[in-house]
């Protein structure tokens, strides 16, 4: 018996609901009442069934967001391959293409002329993307760093003094200005 008890002791000591805090219990019941409201009453489900269960992954098992450089084994956590790919765009295309999937086409088919809207619209966007590659634009130089993205404002060129815009040498129209 003593065996059967020092099994279980060991157990619960493993589990992370023996180290929590009462931060990580608050974050769970807010997680619970998430799925309560997606689940029973429907508030935006698409929305809110994700953040609970990250909530929930995250609160209860805090190892899950572990990097591959911290972790003791080498390998990161859930989140961490979440993160990849995210990073990797991977993620972002699928969460597109489940919502997609999920699309009304009754309106659609009830009124056909509302189908130019949509295409207009995919159409612009195409347009701006490709519109800034020919401008010479490029993803990596316009991802601002996490460091410097709260401290840049945006202003138009015409505002700069002519003595800053030698400072800004690329065509863009609206520069990063470090307040």
């Amino acid at each position: 018996m003593s065996y059967i008890g020092a099994t279980l002791s060991n157990l619960i000591h493993q589990t992370a609901f023996f180290n929590l805090t009462w931060g990580n219990y608050l974050m769970i019941l807010v997680a619970c009442f998430f799925l309560y409201l997606a689940i029973r009453h429907g508030y935006e489900p698409l929305l809110l069934v994700p953040i609970a269960f990250g909530m929930l992954l995250v609160n209860i098992y805090p190892d899950i967001i572990l990097s591959a450089e911290a972790s003791p084994n080498g390998q990161g956590g859930l989140l961490y391959y979440f993160y990849k790919l995210d990073e990797l765009a991977i993620l972002p295309s699928l969460i597109f293409m489940g919502v997609g999937a999920q699309t009304d086409f009754g309106p659609l088919i009830a009124n056909p002329k509302s189908f130019l809207l949509g295409a207009a619209a995919q159409f612009g966007i195409f347009a701006a993307y490709f519109g800034a590659i020919a401008l010479g634009f490029n993803s990596r130089r316009l991802q601002p760093s996490p460091s410097s993205a709260a401290r840049t404002v945006l202003l138009p060129s015409s505002w700069l003094e002519s003595s800053d815009r030698r400072l800004c040498s690329d065509r863009s129209p609206w520069r990063h200005i470090p307040t």
